[in-house]
């Protein structure tokens, strides 16, 4: 299945540079022929491509196609890695295994102040087209810590490598049907940012014996609630 990613208006859809460069030039689809556009909202369309161009197909929408899908309701906020493959390896994953939505966090020991987020909703519609996930996570603007604890309001888990005792992950999130889990940089929250979480409500919980790197603990917290879903 040839599957593109395009936002439908009045029965058709315009396909951005990008996905017309790769329909036209790479593909060479022409006129006449069939695809499958998602709009990341749930919806997959069997389409008509009518004028295929390099920098602005136009395609006619056929009919829409039930597609299953998976609701792991789980909300990620993370801190983006030095380097950047590593970042788009888990916002890879993250489309693959049903993460909602994703916030990129600053915090005290964060090795990387900016974030390309044009480089990662790419990533993103990447993802959801090798996938089939017919839902792309929303993309959220890189926040301070402070800021995401003051706008946040799902139930919070924040995962930390300090010696008190905490809360395994999976013991804390098996009644919830929606929840945002936060990963630390590779140095971890300061104490000080876990005690602000704990104030704001959240729980400190751990995601096994080992420390992991940042994107490893990503992509486990994404794998555990789709895991989860599977019956």
């Amino acid at each position: 299945m040839r599957i593109f990613f395009g936002i439908p208006v009045s029965g058709s859809v315009t396909l951005d540079e990008g996905e017309s460069l790769h329909l036209a030039k790479v593909l060479r689809i022409e006129a006449g022929e069939t695809v499958h556009v998602c709009d990341g909202a749930g919806h997959m369309y069997r389409c008509e491509v009518v004028l295929p161009h390099h920098k602005r197909s136009e395609l006619r929408i056929l009919a829409e196609e039930s597609v299953s899908h998976v609701n792991t309701g789980l909300h990620i906020a993370f801190a983006p890695t030095r380097h950047n493959d590593r970042s788009d390896w888990f916002l890879e994953k993250a489309v693959e295994l049903g993460v909602r939505s994703i916030t990129p966090l600053r915090t005290t020991n964060s090795e990387k102040v900016r974030f390309n987020a044009e480089r990662a909703q790419k990533i993103l519609v990447a993802g959801l087209k090798q996938s089939g996930n017919v839902y792309l996570p929303e993309l959220h603007p890189l926040s301070d810590w402070d800021h995401f604890l003051e706008k946040n309001a799902l139930p919070l888990a924040v995962a930390y490598c300090g010696p008190e005792q905490k809360t395994g992950l999976p013991a804390w999130a098996a009644d919830k049907a929606e929840a945002c889990v936060c990963i630390g940089p590779e140095g971890d929250f300061t104490a000080a940012e876990a005690e602000a979480a704990r104030k704001k409500g959240a729980e400190i919980v751990e995601l096994g014996r080992h420390r992991l790197r940042t994107e490893t603990a990503a992509v486990w917290t994404a794998a555990w609630f789709y895991g989860r879903t599977i019956k």
